[in-house]
């Protein structure tokens, strides 16, 4: 398994990827898929990985701000280190601001391979 740290403007996620063939096929699948994949491919200096870890990142986090509040508060059920915030522990989300990056850019997300 080789594992990637992921950076976007002080956000963090790590990656791990097992680089198998046939993981790496669909990884390049789904990077073809999009209108600019065989740029984005190159732009990676033909590594699929990089390529396909960058979409990943941009949709990991337009997910993590696009979430509605029922998202949201299901996203706390399970988190380690909080209680549910759904009033059954006294705490309850009522309202959330919807929260964009204006100007986000995939040349903007780094990445590192890590051990």
């Amino acid at each position: 398994m080789k594992k990637f740290k992921i950076i976007y403007k002080g956000w963090v996620a790590v990656v791990e990827i097992d680089g198998k063939k046939p993981t790496l096929n669909m990884m390049r699948s789904q990077v073809l898929y999009r209108p600019n994949g065989e740029r984005l491919i190159n732009r990676a200096g033909d590594n699929i990985e990089m390529a396909y870890l960058k979409i990943l990142t941009e949709e990991i986090i337009s997910k993590v701000i696009d979430e509605d509040i029922g998202d949201v508060i299901n996203h706390f059920d399970e988190l380690e280190g909080f209680v549910p915030i759904d009033g059954s522990f006294g705490i309850k989300l009522v309202s959330i601001d919807s929260w964009n990056l204006p100007g986000m850019h995939i040349r903007d997300i780094f990445i590192e391979e890590v051990e």
